[in-house]
């Protein structure tokens, strides 16, 4: 099993083609990213292509929103590259942005990177079948 749960997530309603005026290439609005949870930390690791400088865009745009309310702008989309096939749903709708940094040397193979710390994070799983127990009622 893998240390990071695979994540597609959209920022809706967010235009990051006018923050960071040195370039204005078209933003894709879903990333591909990586859940992980260590050390009483949840980090998001957001994939994108270094021409499009969303490392950047990100970063600005941030400063401009109430970060407690950072996770009403993404949407976690439904991946068919479950790393865990009992997670049905993952939702950051109310995390709060608690930290952004990327740098130059933030390459996994050809993408750039970006990582994103937030406070909360809520799974939704499917049961267990082997402790599901039965009840009989008499």
């Amino acid at each position: 099993m893998s240390d990071y749960y695979c994540l597609d997530i959209e920022f809706q309603n967010v235009d990051f083609s006018s923050y960071y005026i040195k370039e204005k290439t078209e933003i894709s609005k879903v990333h591909h990213a990586h859940l992980t949870s260590k050390d009483n930390e949840i980090e998001l690791k957001i994939f994108y292509d270094d021409e499009s400088y969303f490392g950047e865009k990100l970063s600005t745009w941030s400063d401009t929103i109430d970060c407690k309310k950072f996770g009403s702008y993404i949407k976690v989309k439904a991946t068919e590259n479950h790393t865990n096939e009992r997670v049905q749903k993952i939702d950051i709708s109310e995390a709060k942005l608690c930290g952004l940094s990327s740098g130059s040397n933030y390459y996994e193979g050809n993408k750039k990177y970006v990582i994103v710390k937030i406070d909360t994070v809520k799974f939704y799983w499917n049961p267990n079948k082997e402790n599901k127990t039965q009840l009989n009622f008499i």
